[in-house]
């Protein structure tokens, strides 16, 4: 009890060295075979690493849920006591650290037909390898079919106990099966969500598409389009609906009047035939936003079917995710995400939340990066003159 209050302060991070048995045992009173079965246990844990000829070291961190902390106080002794210490530099004291290999875990069903998905997948691995820690993707919790199921809670707990993974990163949507499978006390763990949605798990990084919706939204207004619709992938969570709650409210700030979405499957066929159906209302759009790369090449299709020229019949903006590229032969102006940048910092909040102590929960909202294109204007109200407006002739951001 009293090393698991010790490594759950600071000094403790990941790869402070311990004192050595006989110094530990010294300062608590104790025998020295019940120190070294106390740091036994811990080892067996994954909290501490024996390496040998060098001595025990900090792998992992704990967080402060045992009272032993007047047990010090009463032997006059500070988590900084069982600690190696360094040289003294500057007043302060250096703590020797030893670089430790952290083992995380992947839960999530991204879909690997998904280009956005394959390049996210493939940045976590990049990722953590990089920083010199190990991922495993969880297979139990991956599925390339459409219809998956879900584990029940029993199963989960069984791999997760398998994996013995020292944190996770969680796909928000299995957020609750997995804080049940945990049961009462959770590892670390960083919980992300690809779009917009209302998930109230701690610390959760997200893709802030309800953001994109309205910024698409308000440009289209500003370049005087007022029949904006959009098109988006059908997400059966309802937590995961944000994006038309905020088409709504964008809407309804700009005065428009008009409402026109449409959530369609991951199907080109299906795709297509809505967008002809979209532009076949009896008020068909004026400007469409695509709020889901993936929907690209098959509304690309249908409005090259249908003879429909985005930037001169239609205004067009897309969801777009860096490193994934538009459509051949388009130059679509879209809202980009960065998810090279939104997988390097759950990673480091994750590993520094294992490493370390006391570190606080994050929130984060990734917004999109606008890139100007040659379709969210109206070519034929400018006479195709994009440097009419001011913010083309200066190649400026239409959003701060």
């Amino acid at each position: 009890m009293i090393f698991e209050c010790v490594l759950a302060h600071p000094p403790a991070r990941a790869g402070v060295q311990m004192r050595p048995e006989r110094e530990l045992a010294g300062l608590l009173g104790k025998e020295r075979h019940l120190v070294r079965t106390a740091l036994g246990h811990l080892v067996k844990k994954g909290v501490l690493v024996r390496m040998r000829g060098s001595g025990t070291f900090v792998r992992r961190t704990l967080q402060n849920s045992s009272p032993s902390s007047d047990v010090l106080t009463s032997l006059k002794l500070t988590p900084s006591d069982f600690f190696l210490k360094g040289n003294e530099n500057g007043g302060g004291v250096n703590f020797p650290v030893a670089r430790q290999q952290l083992h995380l875990g992947l839960i999530g069903d991204l879909k690997l037909q998904h280009p956005s998905s394959q390049k996210m997948l493939s940045e976590f691995l990049r990722q953590v390898a990089g920083k010199g820690h190990r991922l495993t993707v969880c297979p139990v919790f991956q599925s390339e079919a459409a219809d998956f199921q879900m584990p029940v809670v029993d199963q989960m707990a069984d791999a997760l106990k398998n994996y013995s993974c020292d944190g996770y990163i969680v796909l928000a949507t299995w957020a609750d099966l997995f804080l049940q499978a945990v049961g009462g006390r959770c590892p670390p763990a960083a919980f992300f969500w690809t779009g917009a949605c209302s998930a109230i798990h701690e610390p959760l990084f997200q893709i802030d598409a309800g953001e994109a919706v309205e910024r698409a939204v308000a440009l289209f207004h500003r370049e005087g389009r007022r029949r904006v619709a959009v098109i988006n992938l059908e997400k059966p969570e309802p937590h995961c609906r944000i994006e038309s709650t905020a088409y709504d409210r964008a809407a309804e700030l700009s005065g428009q009047s008009y409402r026109l979405l449409k959530n369609v499957p991951l199907n080109p066929e299906q795709i297509m035939d809505a967008v002809a159906r979209m532009m076949r209302e009896p008020e068909p759009p004026d400007a469409l936003y695509v709020a889901d790369d993936t929907l690209m090449p098959a509304v690309a299709s249908a409005l090259d079917k249908a003879g429909i020229r985005p930037g001169f019949d239609l205004g067009v903006i897309s969801h777009s995710n860096r490193g994934i590229p538009l459509p051949a032969g388009t130059d679509w102006s879209r809202l980009e995400f960065n998810l090279e940048s939104f997988v390097c910092l759950i990673v480091e909040h994750l590993v520094k939340t294992i490493q370390q102590t006391d570190v606080p929960p994050v929130n984060l909202k990734l917004q999109a990066n606008w890139r100007a294109g040659a379709t969210h204007g109206l070519k034929e109200n400018r006479g195709g003159d994009e440097s009419a407006d001011p913010a083309f002739e200066r190649n400026e951001p239409l959003f701060n």
